[in-house]
């Protein structure tokens, strides 16, 4: 599924490690649909993909493809909507936090989230 909205808030990076020693990152968002009607939806995205939001800035129209899944516990459905992806609808370059130069490279954007390791992984 796919939807278009305004991303309305960003929750701080949560992250954590799994029982076999693995670090995991989780990033939740909300974004508010752009209809007569908007309503907010909250999203959850994992690993690599929560970069995107150390340079977003509240107010970009935002595209997320998305997944709902539900589970059980203790007699109680929950229910998340988990982003696969998200792009910007914005061709307005001020929706992105500025580099410190024009010449940004691989290693600015590291030094500036460390947290957050550079991986090529474009299919072109």
């Amino acid at each position: 599924m796919q939807i278009t909205g305004k991303l309305v808030a960003i929750m701080p990076l949560q992250t954590g490690t799994t029982k076999a020693g693995k670090t995991w990152e989780k990033q939740q968002f909300v974004i508010e649909t752009i209809e007569e009607h908007p309503k907010k939806i909250s999203f959850d995205i994992f690993g690599k993909k929560t970069a995107i939001f150390g340079v977003l800035k509240i107010g970009t129209e935002i595209s997320v493809v998305f997944n709902v899944e539900s589970r059980e516990y203790n007699g109680k459905w929950f229910t998340n909507a988990i982003a696969s992806n998200v792009t910007t609808n914005d061709d307005d370059e001020d929706d992105f936090v500025p580099a410190q130069n024009t010449n940004a490279t691989q290693t600015d954007i590291t030094q500036e989230y460390p947290q957050f390791e550079y991986q090529d992984d474009l299919p072109f």
